[in-house]
């Protein structure tokens, strides 16, 4: 009797895992991957292996929907202030920082492009200067009200108001600078320039800046590119060149990206004071910033910022715009010696690597396929981009109303 009773919980118990097993979800690894997804938030995983992940490949997603949107624009250009040749731009949510008032002090324009959160009466003393520009929210609003509409708060993408309204008032250069960049920029060019080459699609101009580290990037610049060896061939003079963007490097906290941070000694100088400025091949790309850049007359239609994705990714995906679109007007990016010392705002490097993620992840992926295709303009290119997500929808209506507004009111 003893020997039935304990068959019979033995065969209840077995049915009982048995039942309890039928009725749970079958994780596959694709249901595992839902599952932990749904359960930890997890925006972007790929199906779990035993190997290896999935790489982003810039395959078309998804198609641009041509609905119509209104871009026209009717703008109050309304200036009662002096012009200038040379214009400097800065968005910020700070009081004037050392940067800033250092432009101040200078013969340029200067743009000024607030945000919600910054504080309009720090700025009132700058307003009341002839050469100056305080655009507030509600300035923004009042001379550029779709425009400025379509654009984020707190987005570094404010500065497109900033990059429109001095075009509009007559700019041939505009030195693109942030507020924790101190310096001005280099208007007089170096005489010659050093023209490199490497295997790949983009170079790297930081080892002709430094010698010292085996390893040395600027932000944006493809992982799988970082070990390509240099190799300076011919020297050209700068006045032949055909320039339409010139980036300073920095000083003290260079612009590098948050892996390079968290391998390397940071802060530094580039101890190689080069004479000669880095010329970036025509038919090469080479990621430059937002952040300490003086732009030519002849390439401002390729300065606008996507919106769309993160700062620390607008203005890399934007220079890698502009030289493609440059290679149909010879226009050339130049890199020299550092003009500037970047003491930086406050960062957190963990948050500066899930900013970046794009770049690490796509930035290969996006020089194949600018370098392989061909495009008809710039809206054209950022159609490709939005279908392979790298941008979305507002970056094609922005665009559009760039244009627009450019075409317009540009005489």
């Amino acid at each position: 009797m003893k020997v039935l009773h304990s068959i019979i919980l033995t065969v209840c118990g077995a049915f009982c895992l048995w039942l309890s097993y039928q009725t749970q979800p079958k994780y596959s690894k694709e249901n595992l991957a839902k599952s932990l997804i749904a359960e930890n938030n997890v925006v972007d995983i790929s199906l779990i292996t035993g190997t290896s992940g999935n790489a982003f490949q810039g395959n078309i997603i998804r198609k641009y929907d041509y609905t119509y949107f209104d871009f026209s624009e009717t703008l109050n250009l309304n200036i009662t202030k002096q012009t200038c040749s040379v214009w400097a731009v800065v968005t910020t949510i700070f009081p004037p920082s050392d940067a800033i008032r250092l432009i101040l002090n200078q013969t340029y324009c200067l743009v000024v492009v607030l945000d919600k959160k910054s504080d309009t009466l720090l700025w009132k003393f700058a307003d009341n200067l002839t050469h100056v520009f305080i655009l507030t929210v509600k300035k923004q609003q009042q001379i550029f009200p779709k425009f400025s509409q379509i654009i984020p708060f707190n987005h570094f993408g404010r500065k497109n108001i900033g990059y429109l309204f001095s075009i509009l008032h007559g700019a041939n250069n505009i030195w693109d600078f942030d507020d924790d960049n101190i310096g001005v920029p280099l208007l007089t060019l170096p005489i010659f320039s050093s023209i490199p080459t490497t295997a790949g699609i983009s170079v790297n101009p930081y080892p002709f800046f430094d010698d010292r580290q085996s390893r040395i990037w600027p932000r944006g610049l493809p992982l799988e590119n970082i070990k390509e060896r240099l190799i300076i061939v011919d020297n050209k003079l700068t006045k032949n060149i055909n320039v339409g963007v010139v980036q300073s490097l920095a000083n003290n906290q260079p612009d590098v990206d948050a892996i390079f941070r968290f391998t390397r000694e940071v802060p530094f100088n580039f101890n190689l004071n080069r004479t000669s400025a880095f010329l970036v091949p025509i038919d090469k790309f080479c990621p430059f910033n937002a952040q300490a850049t003086l732009w030519y007359k002849q390439a401002f239609k390729y300065m606008i910022l996507p919106i769309t994705v993160h700062g620390r990714v607008s203005d890399i995906w934007r220079g890698y715009i502009m030289q493609k679109m440059s290679k149909q007007n010879n226009l050339h990016t130049l890199f020299v010696y550092p003009q500037v010392v970047q003491n930086r705002n406050f960062h957190r490097n963990g948050d500066d690597f899930i900013a970046e993620y794009p770049l690490y992840t796509k930035s290969e992926c996006l020089l194949n396929h600018l370098h392989k295709q061909e495009f008809t303009d710039i809206h054209d290119l950022y159609i490709s981009l939005y279908e392979r997500g790298y941008v979305e929808y507002n970056d094609i209506n922005l665009i559009k109303m760039w244009n627009y507004i450019l075409e317009k009111y540009m005489l």
